[in-house]
Parts: structure tokens; C-alpha cells; sequence
């Protein structure tokens, strides 16, 4: 983040929405929610995944991605070493402004584009796009006729007639390609989108050496498709479904936020050596840039391997974490799964004992049963079409590789230290996992 200017570019969004005319958000998170739902896990555990697939299956209300690019909009982001990390407290504030960005993203995606709303999904897009590339200028006329355009060339391709929208991911990348030669520091290889879809509209596209142009959304970066806006009466009868590892150490800000919604967590878990073997390998990634601190990070396995492994720390960055700058990858990934999974337990027995409690196991197994049996406790219902998604593919959302049963194994002597640490196991034996090694999955 270093050299955006946060004030400049909360003035442009706003410019934004106002010459779209649509000033202010459909919804006042303050007034309106009535029940805010945290997912809480740690990175890499299948937050993201299971997330896509409550967004697309539940009758619930859901942001566009992840809270942080928000609050780190609003100045509520670490700076420099302090050892904080991303936690919020009760004490910090609550920026002008914040709970009104963050109503913006709130709602449920839409499968059609009508012509009636091409000059909204414009001005999402053009705020979106600011927040990942601050250093561009988007403007509503050019987006408008640049989605208009990308329509017209789907049209004759299946799925595509009339006003449906049947995939972010063809329709992104056609988008990127005209976006990238007006804007130079744009970067589509950061997009959390299909390889072949975009080799296929950015022919000869190369992958850039060294880290991203620095933005306030941590890459893979979150391609938007249309959306259906939460309205007054959706947040009073549905929750509100959040999902951000860092938020494992901010429930205590959330309550003070939001003073009129129920906050209430669903605790997703993955065993140890699962949730570091997928760190190491987003470590190791060209993405998951999440925290610039130029020249602190001496990390053996990551710093002399990956360009900018000195300056750029990944993933959520948990209370503590400057006393483990100088240690080895897989020991600095198990501390963020353990911090993440402690930071929940601790969380959950003070407020409501009774949260529910899920395995990415068990999700991976059989997301139908697992998605379904949490209804009751969600207070919500399937959408239309939500069970025939939930007998299909899992999506591919923010990964380095498809997830699966057991892929850790390959890495089983890098990752041996982290299964003898006492502090580890103890954390497993927390979470209920056996604690024979073999049984995990």
C-alpha cells in the first residue's frame, strides 16, 4: 500500500457512485443487519472455497470477496512492524464512511445481465477496479461501453443469449483485454480467473517478474460478474455472511460496528499439515501479497527464493507476527494456523459455545450434506437451483492447486517439524482431530 494515497482514492469512489447517480448505498449496515454470521478459519483452509459455494447456493447475503480491501480503504490496516497485526479491538475505530463502502458489497449474485442494469454493474466495476489499481483512472463512460461491447461479442456463444450471464470468468477476460492497453499498470495475470480463459483473450499475455503494482485488494484479485444489491429487508430477515481469515482476531470490533446485529461464528477448520502445505505453496505463489514491509522479512524457503520475499509478508498477519520475520516458511505457516484456530476457540467460548463447528474434510467429502445440514442453524434456505449446484463441481476459488485428500503427504518431511510441534498438536487436539498424523486427510 505504500505510496496510495487512501483519502484520494475514497474521494474518486465517491465520484464514482455520484456520477452514476447513486450517492449513497441501497442499505445502512447499522441500522438495517440484523445478523451478522463470521466465518472463521485459518488461511488456506478452505474458507474460500466453501464461501463461493454458500454465495452461490444459499439464500443468504454475502459480499462481492473479502472485508480487508474495505478496511484497508479506511486506514484500519497494519502499518510499518507493528506487531498487532490485523487485529482490531473494541477500542479502534469505526471510520466515517466504512459501514457504507462495505453496504455497497453487500448482496447476492445475479446469473442475467438486463440492459437496465448495465450502468450499475459500470459503476461497480469502476469502484472495483480503483481499489485494485489506485493508480489508474476508470471512468463510468468507458467501462459502460467496454461491458456493452464484451456482451455484444458473447452473444453468439452458448449460454450467452439475451440478457443471461451464465460466468464471470469468459466475460472478465474479454473485459481485461480491452482494459489492459489503456491502463498500464494494470495486471490481468492477478486475476482469480481460468488460465486458458485468459490465454485465449490475451494471446502471448506473459507473466510479469517480481510483485504486483501495490494495491488494497490482495491478489488473486476478485473478478466481479452483475449483483443483486442487498436491500433494508434482506439484512433484516437474512444474515449477512462474512468471510476473512483476519477476522479471526476482530469479532470484538464487529460487535461495536455493528451494535444492532447479532454476531454470531461458524468455525471451519482444517487439519495442520493440510492448511501449511497449501501456505507454503501460496507463499511460494506469484500471489497473496497481503502486507508490504520493504526489507523485514528474512524468511528461509521464501525471501531468497520469490521476488520480493524480503518485502512482502502474505496472507493474514496474525497479533505477534513480527517475532517471526526471521523464521523458516513452514514454521511461520503453522503459527499462522495456530494463531488463526486459537484466536476462534477462545473467541467462541466466550461469546456462544454452541457455534458450530466444520471440517473442510468433511466439506470436501460431501458439500451437499454439509451446506444443507447447516441451513437450520444459518436460519436460511437453498436458492432456486442451489441444490443442483451442490451436486456438481466444487468452483476453483483462490487456489494454487485443486483441493484434495491427502496432497499434503508429498511434503511430508518438509512439513515433519510442524507435526512434532507440541504446540501444534495441542491446538489439533482443540479442534478434535485425532492425533495420529495418517488419519488426517
Amino acid at each position: 500500500m505504500s505510496g496510495v494515497d487512501l483519502a484520494a482514492v475514497r474521494s474518486r469512489i465517491a465520484a464514482i457512485r455520484r456520477a452514476a447517480g447513486t450517492p449513497a448505498p441501497p442499505v445502512d449496515l447499522r441500522r438495517d443487519l440484523r445478523e451478522l454470521v463470521l466465518v472463521g478459519s485459518s488461511s488456506r483452509g478452505g474458507s474460500s472455497i466453501f464461501s463461493e459455494v454458500l454465495r452461490r447456493t444459499v439464500d443468504a447475503v454475502h459480499l462481492r470477496g473479502e472485508s480487508n480491501p474495505t478496511l484497508r480503504l479506511h486506514g484500519l490496516a497494519p502499518r510499518g512492524l507493528d506487531p498487532r497485526g490485523d487485529a482490531l479491538t473494541a477500542a479502534d475505530p469505526v471510520p466515517p464512511g466504512l459501514l457504507d463502502d462495505l453496504a455497497w458489497e453487500c448482496g447476492r449474485p445475479a446469473t442475467r445481465l438486463p440492459d437496465a442494469q448495465v450502468a450499475a454493474y459500470a459503476r461497480d466495476l469502476a469502484c472495483r477496479l480503483t481499489l485494485q489499481w489506485p493508480r489508474e483512472r476508470f471512468t463510468l463512460e468507458a467501462l459502460t461501453r467496454d461491458v456493452e461491447a464484451v456482451r455484444a461479442e458473447l452473444s453468439g456463444e452458448p449460454g450467452w443469449s439475451g440478457d443471461a450471464f451464465p460466468s464471470v470468468g469468459p466475460f472478465f477476460a474479454r473485459l481485461l483485454a480491452r482494459l489492459a492497453p489503456r491502463h498500464p499498470t494494470l495486471d490481468p495475470t492477478l486475476y482469480d480467473l481460468d488460465a486458458d480463459a485468459l490465454r485465449a483473450a490475451l494471446p502471448g499475455l506473459a507473466l510479469p517478474a517480481g510483485p504486483p503494482a501495490a494495491g488494497l485488494e490482495e491478489p488473486p484479485l476478485v473478478a466481479i460478474g452483475p449483483w443483486t444489491p442487498a436491500t433494508p429487508d434482506d439484512l433484516a430477515r437474512r444474515p449477512l455472511v462474512v468471510k476473512t481469515p483476519g477476522n479471526a482476531y476482530r469479532a470484538a470490533w464487529f460487535e461495536v460496528a455493528l451494535p444492532a446485529a447479532r454476531v454470531r461464528h461458524l468455525h471451519l477448520t482444517r487439519n495442520v499439515a493440510a492448511s501449511v502445505n497449501g501456505l507454503v505453496d501460496g507463499w511460494r505463489h506469484r500471489g497473496f501479497h497481503a502486507h508490504e514491509v520493504p526489507g523485514a522479512l528474512s524468511i528461509a524457503g521464501y525471501s531468497e527464493r520469490v521476488a520480493g520475499g524480503r518485502d512482502w509478508w502474505k496472507f493474514d498477519l496474525p497479533p505477534g507476527w513480527t517475532d517471526w520475520r526471521q523464521a523458516p516458511l513452514p514454521e511461520v505457516c503453522a503459527f499462522q494456523w495456530r494463531s488463526a484456530h486459537q484466536a476462534l476457540l477462545d473467541t467462541i467460548a466466550r461469546g456462544d459455545p454452541t457455534s458450530p463447528r466444520l471440517r473442510f474434510e468433511g466439506f470436501l467429502a460431501n458439500p451437499a450434506a454439509t451446506v444443507e445440514g447447516l441451513l437450520p442453524w444459518l436460519g436460511a434456505s437453498l436458492r432456486d437451483g442451489g441444490a443442483a449446484l451442490l451436486s456438481g463441481a466444487l468452483p476453483a476459488v483462490m487456489s494454487t492447486q485443486q483441493p484434495r485428500h491427502r496432497r499434503w503427504f508429498a511434503r511430508a518431511e518438509l512439513l515433519d517439524g510442524v507435526l512434532r510441534d507440541r504446540r501444534n498438536l495441542d491446538v489439533m487436539d482443540r479442534l478434535g482431530y485425532d492425533p495420529d498424523p495418517r488419519s488426517w486427510l
